[in-house]
């Protein structure tokens, strides 16, 4: 069985932590067909004019991603009216590739999974793929274990690389997998001047500064053109 792995986010900006989490899963998952990246088009739990607008975040991913053939980005978000939901995602997602459940892995940074019971028709989701989570320090798994036995005690959690692989509802560890590069860190890094060119690929960096983005230069707002 192929699976899809479905990677959602701001990237803003992608870096060098994102691309790590996509390789990884070239590199590890025998039964991987793509990995669907997936730029949030209106985050529900931050005010829209924080987030850069879709089309600099989509441009550096299509920039960051060029040399990956294993990956696509999927441009919906930019299209549907009002906040972004997850569920909603993974139902258009299934409706539009015909997908099962059993074939699409959803995967997130313990951060996120750990703001789960927060998420629009939380625990839904887990209806509709199966959840991989990799380490973002500090984060452990031991903060995973506690939070997954207080909210969602009748849902399988495996620690390590099952195989095959679970199907939903079920919540993989990646015990191998941590990024501890955030994009708060490059944002604050341009506003002040300082060197970020380590955190992100040459082509996202030269975007960066072509369009001044993450500077006092630079309104949320403004054009790519």
């Amino acid at each position: 069985m192929t699976h899809w792995v479905l990677f959602g986010g701001r990237f803003d900006p992608v870096h060098r932590g994102h691309l790590a989490v996509i390789d990884w899963w070239h590199r590890r998952h025998r039964t991987l067909r793509r990995v669907v990246v997936i730029p949030v088009g209106r985050p529900p739990h931050r005010p829209v004019e924080t987030t850069t607008p879709f089309h600099h975040r989509y441009a550096m991913l299509a920039l960051a991603l060029r040399d990956r053939p294993w990956t696509v980005i999927w441009d919906d978000e930019l299209y549907r009216p009002g906040a972004s939901y997850t569920i909603d995602t993974l139902h258009r997602f299934a409706d539009r590739t015909g997908a099962r459940p059993d074939e699409i892995i959803f995967v997130m940074g313990a951060d996120a999974f750990l703001s789960l019971h927060t998420w629009h028709r939380f625990p839904e989701h887990l209806n509709h793929c199966t959840f991989a989570v990799f380490h973002r320090p500090p984060h452990s798994f031991n903060a995973i274990r506690t939070y997954h036995h207080r909210y969602l005690p009748d849902v399988p959690l495996v620690n390590g690389h099952p195989d095959p692989w679970p199907k939903p509802p079920a919540v993989v560890w990646l015990p191998d997998l941590t990024v501890d590069i955030a994009s708060t860190r490059i944002r604050d890094a341009c506003r002040s001047g300082r060197p970020f060119h380590i955190w992100v690929p040459p082509s996202v960096a030269a975007y960066i500064q072509r369009y001044r983005l993450y500077t006092s230069f630079h309104s949320p707002g403004g054009s790519a053109a």
